[in-house]
């Protein structure tokens, strides 16, 4: 009765994952990426539309926030696509600012796919 108790458990453990999708970093609104203006939005502005940078650097007099956030396919799909059935869907989404004096100097976005 335990052994059936432990596979029920393993293949609810099974079905659970494989739905998952994987999401790793906070997702921020690529829709405001457009809309970021060089020598006028501000750190404030940034930070009201995208939510703290992921990480921060200084060089040079200008400081960079970085922004970045990674979404894969189910668990299942993933393993699919190391066993070589389906490929594995990823895409990660990442943008720098760099600010001088508090006012993006500029930025770049890239989507990896």
């Amino acid at each position: 009765m335990q052994r059936q108790i432990r596979h029920f458990v393993v293949l609810a453990m099974i079905t659970l994952l494989a739905g998952c999708a994987v999401s790793k970093g906070q997702a921020f609104d690529v829709s405001y990426v457009n809309k970021i203006e060089p020598g006028m939005t501000t750190k404030a502005d940034i930070r009201k539309n995208l939510g703290e940078p992921h990480s921060t650097t200084l060089s040079s007099k200008t400081e960079v926030w970085t922004y970045q956030h990674f979404r894969g396919g189910s668990f299942f799909e993933n393993v699919k696509g190391v066993y070589g059935a389906a490929p594995i869907k990823a895409e990660i989404d990442t943008l720098e600012i760099f600010f001088k004096d508090d006012i993006v100097k500029d930025y770049s976005f890239k989507r990896d796919r």
